[in-house]
């Protein structure tokens, strides 16, 4: 038996099957509660955890949706997601605001002659995006805003820190200022769990100057 954590760890949970070395994955994983944990304020309430990794995401959701017992939990899911599990007799969506991801865009600086080494470009872009809007209807308000890459419980987050605000004038006053009045065309490419993201992204971009 490893202990998955004892009085000087980070968790209430041992484990008792499956891999325990980093960097592995295991089809079956097994935990039992840590009885002598630390602290009482987080004290397991689950005797025995039983991890399935043989199911694909898909999978797992359809059997939350349609079927009760066979999965018991199933995190990561897309804000569309959400709806129809909530939509469904046999899943409920519990939301955790405490989360560590943020969504963010990268710039392509690499290119000698990219128009992105102008801050005036890059500033565009983000007084272009409405993010109170994006995360109400893109996210089904499933988001915060933050002014940066770290979220407010992250170590470093900095509290003087304000996002930019939405400002398509602005926008589009900028990019006249670096040499683009009739717009400037550029290339956006997201991932497929953030298609709805990146398209009204790019509608935003295109009502302040991007094409």
């Amino acid at each position: 038996m490893v202990n998955w954590a004892g009085p000087w760890g980070t968790g209430a949970y041992k484990l008792v099957e499956g891999y325990s070395r980093p960097g592995t994955r295991s089809n079956h994983i097994v935990l039992e509660a840590h009885t002598d944990y630390w602290d009482p304020t987080r004290f397991p309430q689950l005797q025995r955890i039983v991890f399935d990794n043989t199911l694909d995401q898909h999978q797992a959701l359809e059997l939350i949706k349609t079927s009760e017992g066979q999965v018991d939990i199933l995190a990561g899911i897309s804000p569309l997601q959400t709806l129809r599990v909530a939509q469904s007799a046999f899943g409920k969506v519990v939301k955790v605001r405490g989360s560590w991801a943020s969504v963010f865009g990268i710039i392509n600086m690499r290119k000698t002659d990219s128009p992105w080494r102008d801050v005036r470009v890059r500033q565009a872009a983000n007084f272009a995006i409405n993010r109170e809007d994006l995360i109400r209807y893109a996210t089904k308000g499933n988001g915060v805003i933050i002014p940066a890459l770290l979220p407010v419980q992250g170590f470093g987050y900095n509290p003087d820190l304000t996002p930019y605000p939405f400002a398509p004038d602005k926008a589009r006053e900028l990019l006249r200022d670096a040499g683009y009045p009739d717009g400037l065309s550029i290339t956006l490419i997201a991932t497929e769990d953030l298609d709805v993201q990146a398209t009204v992204i790019s509608k935003m971009l295109e009502q302040s100057g991007f094409g």
